[in-house]
């Protein structure tokens, strides 16, 4: 009877241990995208304040030179 139990419980076994495998490699992957996803905004937030900073430093030296030539 025990040899029996064995055999039958043995896939069950089998498929929870592939299941809990599946539900590891999902999480990892969703932890990748997220991962991905988190270096793609702040490389684009990088960007943006780079930009200003300059569209900034543009504007000074420009609003220097034009106070610069006005008097």
């Amino acid at each position: 009877m025990k040899y029996t139990y064995e055999v039958e419980m043995s896939p069950l076994r089998h498929r929870i241990i592939e299941e809990q495998q599946k539900k590891q490699a999902l999480a990892l992957e969703i932890k990748r995208r997220h991962q991905k996803s988190k270096r793609i905004k702040r490389i684009i937030g990088n960007l943006i304040v780079g930009t200003l900073v300059s569209a900034v430093m543009v504007g000074v030296v420009l609003l220097g030179s034009f106070l610069d030539s006005g008097l």
